[in-house]
C-alpha cells in the first residue's frame, strides 16, 4: 500500500507471498532493506515503513495490530508511482513491479493471478478499504467472467425518476470487486449531475445500488450513463461494461381529453449533417388509449432509417406532456445515405406526425478514428464538388508525395476556402500537424481549381494509413472531406551496382556487387606482376649456381 490514509509514512506496506523459499539476503531497490540470514518465507510475508512508534495510531501495528510483521523498511512508497526491484542474493532479479497512482487513497495494489507476469498491469487490482497485508488478497484469479451494467427504473418518461444501477455476473465463478461511476447528461452531452463511485467489495453474482432521484429540469430529456470502470476478475466481454439510456422528463400535464394527440412544437437545428443530434420539441397527450409507447426516427424517401430511434413510454393516461427529444443521426461514413430532404417521423399512440430536415455532410470526426473508416474519392454538395484526381498508391517514409483534388465551384457566388491533407492511423497523425500543408484558394462562381498538395511522413511502419483530404469553405460551418486508403511501403535502401559497357552495343547490364569472402584483385600493373616474379627469378639463379659447382666436383 503506497498511499494510506491518515501519515503515510506510518501505514504503509509490501507484502510477498511464498511457500518454504530461502530469501536470506535478498535486497530491495526502491526501497532500503535486505532481509537477514535465516529466512525463510511461508505464505504471507508483510515489511512496514513504520512497524512500532510511541503514541497513538503512528504505526503499521496500531492499524493492523492482529498482523504478525517484523520487518522494517526504510524510504518511503511515491503516491506518483515508482519502479521497486527484488533481487536476491547472487543479484539476480527476482522480482519488479512497476506501478502508478492507479487506486484510491487507503486502497492497496493487489496482485490478481500468483503465476502471471508481476510486471503485467492487468494482473493488479484495487483492494477492498484498508488493504489485506498477511491475508489472502481480497481479489483473486478467477479463470474468466463476464460482469454488465443494466438500469432498473420506475418510467422512462416520468416527472420525477427514480433508478437503481445494477451489476449482474453472466458468466464466472468466486467473487470480484468492481468500481462503477455512473452520471447524467442532456442531449447535447454536457453533464449535469454527477455521483461518487459504487464501490462493491466479493460481490458474488450480483449488486444493486441505491436509489436515485435527481431533481432535473422539465421538458428535456437526458441520458442516465455508467461505466465499470474497474474489475477484479478477467472480464471477457467489455461491451457490456458500459450502459446509456435515454429518459424523458415532461413538462406542463395539458387538459383532460379521450382522445390522444401529438405535436411537433420546433426542430433544432432546421438543417443538419449526418452524425449531428436534431432536436425534437413534442407535446404527446396521452388519452383513452392502451398504448402507451411513442417512436422518434428521421427517414429518407425510400423510408429507410438514417438516424437512431429514440423510445419513450407515456404510462399515465389522461396526461398532457411536453418534452425535447433527441435523435442521433447515423455517421453516414460510408455514403450509404444521399444529401437532401428528410421525413422526422414522431410515431405512436395510434398516430403519425412528420416534418422535414434537410441533412447534408457528415460530420468528419465521428468517421475519421474508426476502425472501419470509410474511403471516398470524392464529396459533392449542392454548392461543391469535390473530387481526388490524382494520388499514388503506395508511399514511403522519408520521400514527400504529392497529391490532386478538383475543386468545382457549382454556386452563384465566389467563394474563398482553406484546403488541407495528411496521413493518419488511429487517432495518430504521421505527417507532422495536421494543418501543415493547409492552403486557402478563391474560387469564383461557376469554376473549378486543381489543388497540388505535398505530403511527407518521416517515420511509419509498413502497412495501411489512411490519407485524409479536408475542406472548409467561407460559409460552412464544419469541414468537409476525403478519406482514402494508402500503402506505406518499407523505405528503399541503395545497393551497390558495376555497370559494365559493351562496345558494340547500347545494351547495359546491371549485376549486384556481392563481397567476396577474399580480396578480389580488379587490375594489376606491370610493375606489380614483375615484383612477384622477382622471388623466382632468384630461386631460378641459386638452382643454376648449385648445379655448376655439384659438376665441377
Amino acid at each position: 500500500m503506497y498511499n494510506p490514509s491518515g501519515n503515510e509514512y506510518d501505514f504503509e506496506y509490501l507484502e510477498l507471498y511464498g511457500q518454504g523459499e530461502d530469501i536470506s539476503n535478498w535486497y530491495f531497490e526502491g526501497i532500503g532493506f535486505t532481509f537477514p540470514s535465516n529466512t525463510t518465507i511461508d505464505n504471507y510475508l508483510v515489511i512496514a515503513n513504520t512497524l512500532n512508534d510511541t503514541g497513538l495510531d503512528n504505526d503499521f501495528l496500531d492499524r493492523y495490530p492482529d498482523i504478525n510483521c517484523s520487518f522494517e523498511y526504510t524510504g518511503t512508497l511515491s503516491n506518483t508511482g515508482e519502479t521497486i526491484i527484488l533481487r536476491d542474493n547472487n543479484d539476480n532479479i527476482a522480482d519488479i513491479i512497476t506501478y502508478d497512482d492507479s487506486v484510491n487513497e487507503n486502497h492497496s495494489l493487489e496482485r490478481i493471478d500468483i503465476n502471471e507476469n508481476s510486471n503485467d498491469p492487468n494482473n493488479w487490482a484495487e483492494s477492498s478499504l484498508g488493504g489485506t497485508p498477511g491475508q489472502e488478497n481480497s481479489v483473486s484469479f478467477v479463470s474468466g467472467c463476464d460482469w454488465m451494467l443494466s438500469v432498473i427504473i420506475n418510467n422512462t418518461v416520468s416527472d420525477d425518476p427514480e433508478w437503481q444501477i445494477r451489476a449482474s455476473k453472466l458468466e464466472g465463478d468466486g467473487k470480484a470487486n468492481l468500481t462503477i461511476k455512473h452520471w447524467i447528461e442532456d442531449y447535447e452531452g454536457n453533464t449535469v449531475k454527477t455521483y461518487s463511485d459504487i464501490n462493491v467489495e466479493n460481490a458474488l453474482t450480483q449488486k444493486t445500488s441505491s436509489t436515485y432521484s435527481p431533481s432535473l429540469n422539465k421538458g428535456q430529456g437526458y441520458f442516465i450513463k455508467a461505466n465499470m470502470t474497474n474489475i477484479s476478475c478477467n472480464d471477457k466481454d467489455n461491451s457490456n461494461n458500459f450502459l446509456s439510456l435515454l429518459i424523458f422528463v415532461p413538462g406542463e400535464q395539458g387538459t383532460y381529453s379521450l382522445n390522444s394527440s401529438i405535436d411537433i412544437l420546433d426542430i433544432t437545428p432546421d438543417s443538419a449533417e449526418f452524425g449531428e443530434i436534431v432536436k425534437v420539441k413534442i407535446n404527446v397527450y396521452r388519452g383513452d388509449t392502451l398504448k402507451y409507447a411513442v417512436y422518434a426516427y428521421i427517414e429518407n424517401d425510400d423510408e429507410k432509417k438514417v438516424s437512431e430511434q429514440s423510445t419513450m413510454h407515456f404510462k399515465d393516461k389522461f396526461t398532457n406532456y411536453t418534452l425535447t427529444v433527441p435523435i442521433q443521426l447515423k455517421p453516414n461514413c460510408d455514403k450509404d445515405y444521399d444529401d437532401g430532404e428528410h421525413n422526422i417521423i414522431i410515431e405512436g399512440l395510434n398516430i403519425i406526425k412528420t416534418a422535414e430536415i434537410d441533412i447534408e455532410g457528415t460530420t468528419s470526426s465521428l468517421c475519421e478514428d474508426s476502425s472501419s473508416s470509410s474511403t471516398s474519392s470524392s464529396y459533392s454538395s449542392k454548392g461543391f464538388n469535390y473530387n481526388l484526381e490524382e494520388k499514388p498508391v503506395k508511399i514511403e517514409p522519408g520521400k514527400e508525395f504529392e497529391i490532386k483534388v478538383n475543386i468545382e465551384n457549382k454556386d452563384k457566388k465566389n467563394h474563398e476556402m482553406d484546403i488541407w491533407s495528411y496521413i493518419y492511423r488511429g487517432s495518430k497523425c504521421y505527417s507532422g500537424h495536421r494543418q501543415d500543408n493547409l492552403k486557402t484558394i478563391y474560387l469564383p462562381a461557376q469554376s473549378s481549381k486543381i489543388i497540388a498538395l505535398n505530403n511527407l511522413i518521416e517515420d511509419a511502419e509498413p502497412g495501411d494509413y489512411k490519407l485524409k483530404i479536408k475542406m472548409k469553405r467561407d460559409d460552412y460551418k464544419t469541414e468537409k472531406e476525403i478519406t482514402e486508403t494508402i500503402e506505406v511501403i518499407k523505405a528503399k535502401t541503395e545497393i551497390i551496382e558495376e555497370i559494365f559497357d559493351e562496345e558494340e552495343t547500347d545494351y547495359k547490364e546491371a549485376r549486384l556487387f556481392i563481397p567476396n569472402q577474399y580480396p578480389l584483385v580488379i587490375y594489376e600493373s606491370n610493375s606489380q606482376k614483375a615484383k612477384k616474379l622477382v622471388p623466382f627469378f632468384i630461386i631460378g639463379l641459386l638452382g643454376f649456381f648449385s648445379i655448376i659447382l655439384i659438376l665441377r666436383r
